[in-house]
Parts: C-alpha cells; structure tokens; sequence
C-alpha cells in the first residue's frame, strides 16, 4: 500500500514533463486500494501505458494470481474487474500483459475465456 500511496502524492506535473509512463500491476494496486481502486487510477490514466492484468486468490496464508475470468465478477471471492478493464481501456495505447502464478494451475480453456471476455470488454468500451 505505501508504494502506492507514495506515488499518488507524487506531483503529476513532473510527470507529465518529462512525459513519463507507467507500469501498473492490477493484483497490487486491488489489494491495497481494493473499491477505490479508480480513484488511485484516475489521476494516472494518461500516463499508464502498461497493465499487469489478472486477478487475485488468498490461498495458504498468501496472496495469489490467477487469470481473469468473467466468473469472478459475481463468485464473492475475486475482485471484480470488469469496470477496470473498462476504465483502462480509454487509456491511450495501452497494453495488457496477463499473468497468473503457474501453481494456480488454470485450464487452457479456462485462460481463454478470461482473455475473449477481456477483449469484448476492450473492444465494447
């Protein structure tokens, strides 16, 4: 949460003159802002170029990544990220990068719907 709150109170003008970009990672900034997580967002949305997409399971004491999956909107476990992605894709060029921690151990089918419903989401929005 302190890395992030670090860089919210970072001036934007600094970035927005030396035209710096971001790298964000969507399983962070959920954990440490959780429902908020567009207010944090909003203030970047011109600079982020870049996401760490996937979402986040809490398994044997820890914090996991798993894939998007359009099941998880409503399961009451995941966060749901649908208006995420809906917010990020109006970001100018960015680009998705999907991960999940390999012992989440998905199906390929199960991998390939997160990625089509990500894609209609991006290409709805």
């Amino acid at each position: 949460m302190k890395g992030i709150q670090y860089l919210d109170s970072f001036p934007i003008e600094k970035w927005e003159r030396y035209s710096l970009k971001l790298c964000i990672d969507i399983g962070d900034y959920l954990i440490a802002t959780g429902d908020e997580i567009l207010k944090y967002l909003e203030k970047w949305k011109e600079h982020i170029k870049i996401v760490h997409l996937h979402n986040v399971a809490y398994e044997d004491n820890k914090h996991i990544w798993i894939p998007v999956h359009p099941s998880h909107e409503n399961n009451g476990k995941q966060y749901k990220l649908a208006h995420i992605i809906r917010f990020l894709s109006q970001c100018k060029e960015i680009n998705f990068i999907f991960e999940h921690t390999p012992h989440s151990n998905p199906s390929k089918e199960f991998v390939q719907q997160g990625y089509i419903w990500t894609k209609n989401i991006v290409m709805s929005s």
